[in-house]
């Protein structure tokens, strides 16, 4: 059997060189000329150092000089390594770092952007330019691969936080298309379509299948798969044949497009196949089903399954071996397990990768001896369960570690969950796979955090996991502000008073650094978490008399850690209301042995009763101002009152006649009060959404897109079991931190459709019109799920790219605005 990638690809332009064997756009390439740009890089590759024993990164965008520098690599004799320039830069550093190419070859934008100088600096980077030249050298020439060289390296999630490398051999490649070819019968009159990643080892049965049976390849943008419609409309344009799907991809898919009558074989890899997919795509389609499946350690497919007409109810298999493969389910023990018993999956034969490259440990400890083979025999442990059944097909049962696939992606929870720790405030992280209502998996996490980087995120966090019954309402009424509050309304009437208009302060009064506070009717602590904020140590005494009222009073002077003395009186003139404790304001100050007030601030606007008349005459002095928020009705004898005990007094309305209360301010000439304009001084608490969001965004730098969490939630504690292991089903029960509500429901038809649309794909009810659809825990396939819904509910054609930009109902329904 022919042993290289080279024998194959160079028989076949021999065989057809007049036949199309790439088509990219509008440009189409035959096998011969293929055969000349191949043979004029290889010249240019050699002379960089590039052939056996060598590794060469390929950071090309899909086109015909990807394909063309990948078959040059393979005639030189070197190892290509996948570079995909979208990953961060971290992680395509790392990748760099450990497979030390001799060289990378990259398209102009990326040796010009940020992740050319990140390559450029730990191997020189060339364009495909550098590599042509004149002389071609002969088909035959001495330096090419035999079969045990590594024909490229690809690299998947490791456990340990890092990627490990898959080193794969030319023999091992070479009988997987063999095999394909006898089992599937690729004609010369096929067409191909070549969308997926260089990245995910499916790219190398698409890319070379057809390159070595003579049939054509068509080469599409990878991002097309996230656009259903557009690559419906490209499979019967281009008039494909033969293509691949991921499970979950394939779904979407068939949600929103037409399957075109040219396709005649649909192959399924990357994911565990339900069998309602089968029926669904059957009763689509004429075309005929293969579940196929395969770890990046054993080149890419060791099982095969074709689906028939009459698919199974309930566990679809994943079929028997390949050719020159052994499969074997094996108990703790490694003896084999009885047919219809689970046990561990390994693989063995002709497919198995060399190892995981410069990692001798991780390679001897996934890679065994293979006690039923020839002696030197090895074995790969996939970490998968399965079973025979009685037909004598392989069913996949799951995972026996914590390794996940999102949609297609291998993902080691390790690698997740140490990304996650290296941002500064996270302690510990756990994630887990979950899964949305409509059954699409993602990653959800809960983390616990370091106060000390993110302020208050502990209180915040206890009051958050508070039982239901006795858990307060919290709005983010501004960044940093969250509160606890009664109802949206009245809170927010609130911080607009005290914080927008500062209406207790722009009278003249000032906050002084020190100061002593006595706040009477301190409702929910609004000005409390004001005064805090103006100048450092300021203490508040803080009366609130209504029983609801004091309680919020009390969690939002904690949460905010502001230092306040909370009094649930009623400090009238010593007439208390009905079941309300009452006190004057003279006798708490005695009581409290305070001597001084530098701040008396009264909201009496909804209270009967004149406060002032508690403060006996030998408490004024001590008082160096006052702010009276009073009815209409009183403020003249107010005003009077303040005047009498030595106050300049000055009067101010909310705007608009907005209220009729009007706030009092009351004066004292002195002179060792600071200047006025005093900046905030406390770091605003943090913002555990904003958090969460940070978090995820670090965690993208170094983690794969489909890797990095679609969920995170802060939390006290890691949940445990009652045996203190960790609670990996509660986790995924977790919802992620919630996002705060505008308040604001649908004002048009347009928005309450689009609201009940997100709500829909992201399984959550009551929806806003600005409640952002990830922020909801939306995944990227639910953005697709969405934008193909929107589509065909208003019958438009919006693109995945103008959802992500505009991620809310409201933002939507003007995108619709404008197009309709």
């Amino acid at each position: 059997m022919t042993s290289t990638l080279p024998e194959l690809i160079r028989h076949r332009m021999r065989s057809t060189p007049d036949a199309v064997a790439i088509v990219a756009g509008d440009t189409e390439v035959t096998y011969r000329d293929l055969g000349r740009r191949v043979r004029a890089v290889v010249g240019g590759l050699r002379k960089l150092g590039a052939g056996r024993g060598t590794t060469v990164a390929v950071a090309l965008p899909h086109g015909i000089e990807q394909v063309t520098v990948l078959l040059a690599l393979t005639e030189a004799g070197a190892t290509y390594l996948p570079v995909d320039v979208d990953l961060p830069a971290e992680r395509i550093r790392h990748m760099v770092g450990d497979a030390r190419p001799c060289c990378v070859v990259a398209s102009d934008d990326l040796r010009n952007g940020p992740a050319g100088a990140l390559i450029g600096a730990a191997a020189r980077v060339v364009g495909v330019g550098e590599l042509t030249t004149s002389t071609a050298p002969p088909d035959d020439r001495p330096g090419g691969p035999v079969a045990d060289d590594v024909a490229y390296v690809i690299y998947t999630s490791g456990s340990t936080g890092r990627p490990k490398g898959v080193a794969v051999s030319h023999a091992a490649v070479v009988n997987n298309l063999v095999w394909v070819q006898r089992r599937y019968g690729l004609r010369v009159d096929d067409r191909v379509l070549h969308k997926t990643p260089l990245g995910f080892d499916v790219s190398v049965w698409e890319l070379l299948w057809p390159l070595v049976t003579g049939a054509a390849l068509v080469i599409a943008d990878p991002a097309i798969h996230k656009e259903p419609v557009a690559l419906a409309e490209l499979i019967e344009r281009e008039r494909i044949t033969v293509a691949h799907f991921v499970p979950s991809m394939l779904d979407v898919f068939l949600d929103s497009a037409t399957v075109a009558g040219s396709l005649r074989m649909v192959v399924l890899s990357g994911e565990a196949v339900p069998a309602r997919l089968c029926r669904k795509f059957l009763e689509a389609s004429s075309a005929s089903l293969h579940n196929l499946y395969g770890p990046t350690e054993a080149a890419i497919h060791v099982t095969s399954w074709d689906c028939p007409r009459t698919p199974p109810d309930d566990t679809v298999p994943i079929g028997r071996p390949v050719d020159n493969t052994e499969l074997y389910v094996l108990d703790q023990a490694l003896r084999p397990v009885e047919p219809g018993g689970t046990g561990d999956l390994h693989i063995g034969g002709a497919q198995l990768a060399l190892g995981y490259l410069n990692n001798a440990a991780l390679t001897a400890g996934s890679f065994v001896a293979n006690p039923f083979g020839p002696p030197g025999g090895r074995m790969y442990r996939t970490g998968d369960l399965a079973r025979w059944d009685a037909d004598g097909e392989l069913q996949y049962l799951g995972r026996s570690d914590s390794q996940v696939k999102i949609n297609g992606v291998r993902v080691e929870i390790g690698e997740v969950e140490a990304a996650l720790e290296r941002h500064p405030a996270v302690r510990q992280a756990a994630a887990v796979l979950a899964r949305t209502a409509s059954g699409e998996p993602y990653l959800s996490a809960v983390v616990t955090v370091d106060a000390g980087a993110a302020p208050g995120a502990d209180r915040l966090i206890r009051l958050q996991e508070l039982p239901e019954e006795v858990r307060p309402t919290i709005l983010e009424l501004a960044p940093g502000l969250p509160v606890c509050v009664p109802d949206e309304a009245t809170a927010r009437a609130a911080y607009q008073e005290v914080f927008e208009w500062e209406a207790y302060t722009r009278g003249g009064g000032l906050i002084p650094e020190g100061a002593r506070i006595v706040d009477v009717g301190a409702g929910i602590g609004m000005f409390a978490m004001y005064a805090s904020t103006r100048a450092p140590g300021v203490r508040v005494l803080a009366a609130e008399a209504t029983p609801g009222t004091f309680d919020l009073l009390r969690q939002n002077m904690s949460l905010h850690a502001v230092d306040a003395v909370l009094l649930p009186y009623d400090l009238g003139a010593g007439a208390g209301r009905a079941h309300v404790p009452a006190r004057t304001i003279s006798q708490i100050l005695d009581e409290e042995g305070i001597d001084r007030v530098d701040l008396l601030k009264i909201d009496a606007a909804d209270h009967g009763g004149d406060p002032l008349a508690g403060v006996e005459i030998r408490h004024w002095p001590g008082i160096a101002q006052v702010c009276v928020k009073v009815a209409e009705p009183g403020a003249d004898a107010m005003a009077a009152r303040l005047t009498g005990h030595g106050f300049s007094v000055r009067s101010w309305r909310p705007p608009g006649g907005i209220s009729p209360a009007v706030h009092l301010y009351g004066v004292r000439e002195r002179g060792d009060l600071p200047q006025a304009g005093v900046a905030p001084v406390r770091k605003p608490m943090v913002s555990l959404l904003s958090l969460a969001e940070e978090i995820r965004a670090r965690s993208a730098t170094v983690l794969a897109p489909a890797m990095v969490p679609a969920k995170v939630r802060a939390v006290s504690q890691l949940p445990l079991t009652p045996n203190g292991k960790l609670d990996r089903a509660r986790i995924a029960s977790m919802a992620a931190t919630a996002a705060p509500s505008s308040g604001r429901v649908a004002a048009t038809e347009r928005e309450r459709i689009l609201c009940d649309l997100i709500g829909a794909v992201v399984g959550a009810a009551d929806v806003g019109p600005d409640d952002n659809v990830f922020q909801l825990g939306a995944t990227s396939l639910a953005a697709v799920r969405l934008t193909a819904a929107v589509n065909k509910r208003f019958g438009v054609r919006l693109r995945l790219r103008l959802v992500v930009d505009n991620p809310t109902a409201a933002g939507l329904a003007q995108r619709l605005d404008e197009m309709l």
